[in-house]
């Protein structure tokens, strides 16, 4: 594994071979394992080939592509999304997604009703692996509870205008149909209370700035260590998630670099009234320094085994700070 002397001043290196690499990405990373940690140099590329070659003041490097990780089966209707179990003096917090019922919806609302339980712990360990995204809003309402101060979640510009109200409406109707509840006295009720909040018209197209800082006050915030394992799977929510926890935090993220959907969001789903044509438009984009459509979120540590049992990477940990 080579150091940062051994390949130069890495602005000056330029990644040649197949592939779009992104040169901003390369860089000296740490990988961990049960043999100790080490050093390794690491670039994204998309749609790379067998191996890429990095050349440098001092020579020349040839980088081979990670090795194969299967994707984990999609999460179905009756699997539960949210889970959390203690392991010694660490809180182990799996988050799965997307949830497509109601009652996946209730198990990712109770993670922040859980959070006195697993602000006694020393360290908490989120277990993102696998998680295609869905909703970060959990997430944010935990962070409320263990953060107290101003931090940055992260700038991003929400498409306003004559769609805004089937936005709100459409997700919460195909839900609806899924749990088979649409025709219920509480589903009407809910659809009631969406249709309520729609913004008054006329609805003029606009993007709407947010800064993205928020100033959480936490009554007993946490003052623990906070990891989140990540893979090439995590995506969407789950890398939005995961950033959030960074900044508000200081979280480490530990495994693998993400998969990078996340810079286009918001996917709405729409019905053409007369062909019945579908289609789905981003109505959100979330605005970053560097590219991460494609290229993804990459991690504080990098992990020999991303696919180990947590209880096999707990005692890894350390090395990563």
């Amino acid at each position: 594994m080579p150091s940062t002397d051994a390949v130069g001043a890495l602005v000056s290196c330029s990644v040649r071979g197949a592939g779009t690499a992104f040169p901003d990405t390369l860089r000296v990373a740490r990988v961990i394992g049960r043999d100790g940690a080490s050093l390794a140099l690491t670039v994204s590329v998309r749609g790379g080939g067998d191996r890429i070659s990095v050349q440098c003041p001092r020579g020349t490097l040839e980088l081979a592509p990670r090795s194969a990780l299967a994707k984990p089966p999609a999460v179905t209707p009756t699997e539960p999304l949210y889970a959390w179990r203690s392991v010694g003096d660490t809180a182990v917090i799996t988050m799965r997604g997307p949830a497509v019922t109601g009652a996946q919806v209730k198990q990712l609302e109770q993670l922040a009703r859980d959070y006195d339980a697993h602000r006694r712990f020393a360290r908490i360990v989120f277990d993102f692996r696998g998680n295609g995204g869905g909703i970060d809003t959990y997430i944010f309402d935990w962070i409320a509870k263990a953060k107290k101060g101003l931090w940055d979640a992260g700038s991003d510009r929400e498409l306003r205008g004559a769609l805004t109200p089937c936005q709100m409406w459409n997700p919460l109707v195909q839900r609806q149909i899924r749990d088979g509840t649409v025709d219920t006295p509480d589903a009407r009720a809910e659809r009631a209370q969406t249709r309520a909040k729609w913004p008054p018209g006329p609805h003029h197209p606009t993007w709407i700035y947010r800064s993205g800082f928020s100033d959480d006050r936490a009554e007993q915030p946490y003052t623990g260590r906070v990891y989140v394992l990540v893979n090439r799977y995590v995506a969407s929510a789950g890398e939005g998630g995961a950033l959030g926890l960074k900044a508000a935090l200081g979280a480490k993220l530990v495994g693998e670099r993400t998969e990078g959907m996340i810079e286009y969001t918001n996917q709405r789903a729409f019905v053409l009234p007369h062909s019945g044509v579908r289609w789905s438009i981003a109505t959100k984009q979330n605005l970053f320094e560097q590219p991460v459509e494609g290229v993804g979120v990459p991690a504080d540590a990098y992990l020999a085994d991303p696919a180990a049992p947590v209880e096999q990477i707990l005692p890894l940990l350390p090395r990563v700070e």
